[in-house]
């Protein structure tokens, strides 16, 4: 992974600041491309902060993406979209309980306040 700093110039050894973020998002985009009966939560915003990537993975199988993750990086995937479900419950029910404001920190691409009501 680097980072491209003009046309000519690719550069290897940087990251990308929103790395981690948009993968994460691409996370979320493949947990909402699953039948609904499967899936631990939807976020249809997900797939517009990786225009690219989210083209690619729309035109392959759900399934056959997440067997991938769980050959290449065993329980990554469950660990991103358990912990994704688990926040979005969790501000559901302070929401319920009256809370008014919530705060994120580091929260990247996070579409929490505009996926849950």
């Amino acid at each position: 992974m680097g980072l491209w700093c003009s046309r000519h110039c690719f550069c290897p050894c940087v990251k990308r600041a929103d790395g981690t973020a948009m993968g994460v998002a691409k996370i979320r985009f493949i947990e909402s491309m699953l039948p609904e009966d499967y899936q631990l939560f939807s976020d249809p915003y997900a797939g517009k902060f990786a225009p690219i990537g989210v083209c690619i993975l729309s035109r392959t199988n759900a399934e056959k993406i997440i067997n991938a993750w769980r050959e290449k990086a065993p329980g990554i995937y469950q660990m991103l979209v358990g912990r994704t479900r688990w926040l979005d419950d969790v501000c559901r029910d302070a929401v319920k309980d009256g809370c008014e404001q919530l705060i994120i920190l580091g929260a990247g691409y996070d579409t929490r306040p505009i996926r849950i009501n």
